[in-house]
Formats: structure tokens, sequence, C-alpha cells
């Protein structure tokens, strides 16, 4: 990937883009929450969002509104290692939200150790790290 594409993708997300952290509830056998990561952009113009998803992958969705005079939404999103990677790359070309990408690489990190039973420390340094994304994401902050 060239470096004006990893820049212009990294203005994107800056401008029209989230990096979020989410939490699954437990379920079956995991009595703690599952931590992942997700990136997403969303624009009324399909040629960004097909662009985002030839180059880096990921997935692709179509909002249609029924009122004509309104433009459809598409939505491309990355989650987890994909997302985790992608962050990697466009890190030092984001201008915005650079902490909130440094964010979310440092919890895929702590997920992806592979660790079958976690601490109590670990579980509140992975809300912890959601939480302050969560602040960073707040509008007008």
């Amino acid at each position: 990937m060239e470096v004006y594409e990893l820049a212009y993708a990294a203005a994107t997300v800056d401008c029209d883009g989230t990096i979020g952290i989410r939490a699954q509830k437990p379920r079956g056998t995991r009595n703690y929450p599952y931590y992942y990561i997700m990136v997403g952009v969303a624009n009324t113009n399909s040629v960004l969002i097909n662009w985002l998803h030839k180059s880096f992958g990921g997935s692709v969705y179509i909002k249609e509104y029924r009122n004509d005079s309104w433009k459809n939404l598409y939505m491309w999103s990355l989650s987890t290692q994909q997302a985790r990677e992608f962050l990697v790359d466009i890190l030092p070309y984001l201008k915005l939200k650079w902490e909130q990408a440094e964010t979310a690489i440092e919890l895929c990190d702590r997920v992806s150790r592979g660790v079958s039973k976690l601490s109590d420390l670990e579980l509140s340094e992975r809300s912890a790290l959601k939480e302050a994304v969560m602040i960073l994401n707040k509008r007008g902050v």
C-alpha cells in the first residue's frame, strides 16, 4: 500500500470514521465479557466505501432510506485483528483519532494473548480501555 493511500484512509477515519471498543456479554462457559475493537466509516459516496473495502477488506453495509430526497448511506467496517492491522498501518497519519487508535491496538494486543482465565485486574484494565475510548469519542470532547 502506498503512503498516500494510508494517509487518505487515515483522513477518512479522522473525518467520517469511528474507532471503538465493544464488549460482548458473558455467555456459555465464558463468565467474563469478550472485548473487541472495531473501525468503521460511513459515507453517502459508495466509491469511497468500496475503495476502503477493496483496499483493506472488511464488510460493507448499505442503509437505504425510503425518503427519495435522502442519499443511501454506505458503511464499511473492520473488527478485531483486521481492525488492529489497519490501525497500525494508518496510525502515523491520524491527526484526530490517534489516541483511540493506540488504545484500541493496546486492547487488541491484550485480547490476542490467548489467556483462558482472566484475572480481575486484566478484566478491569480491559474495561478501562473501553471507557477511555468512549470518553475520547464523546461529542464535543
